[in-house]
């Protein structure tokens, strides 16, 4: 794999896109017809919500399975329903460890809402980005971040 710091900027096609231990590997077909696979941080979120107790047994939980992980409040909008909902944000540090986590929490924790758990992480990614499969985008890379814009 190229590091991103390599090749500064690039203007290309995303021809795929795969989760690593770290985040996703982009496969971008350049405009001068050269493919490359560049390498893009993520950490996929997913949300619950439940009681202070149920929501505090599962990050006990993410805990015993020894996750790198983060938690957060935050509010976000129910889709069914459009009322704004209060929720416990956990994001997954390794994307590879994700349905893992899922599992086991979906598994375990019964009186507690999941959101986003059963979306796809190479999906959640385009998501979190405003991007789709082969769109055309210029990547800007600084070494450690890679940034999108839809050309």
């Amino acid at each position: 794999m190229i590091s991103n710091s390599a090749c500064p900027d690039i203007r290309g096609w995303i021809l795929d896109l795969y989760p690593t231990d770290s985040g996703m590997v982009l496969w971008i077909a350049t405009e001068a017809g050269e493919r490359m696979p560049v390498f893009a941080p993520f950490a996929p979120s997913f949300f619950l919500e439940g009681s202070p107790r149920n929501l505090e047994r599962a990050v006990l939980r993410l805990n015993r399975m020894n996750l790198s992980f983060s938690r957060r409040w935050s509010e976000k909008r129910d889709f069914m329903s459009g009322q704004l909902k209060t929720v416990l944000e956990i994001s997954i540090r390794n994307p590879l460890a994700f349905p893992e986590a899922v599992f086991q929490l979906t598994r375990h924790e019964e009186q507690i809402a999941f959101y986003n758990c059963d979306i796809a992480l190479p999906q959640m990614f385009f998501y979190e980005n405003d991007l789709f499969p082969l769109a055309l985008c210029d990547l800007s890379l600084d070494g450690s971040s890679t940034y999108f814009s839809r050309s």
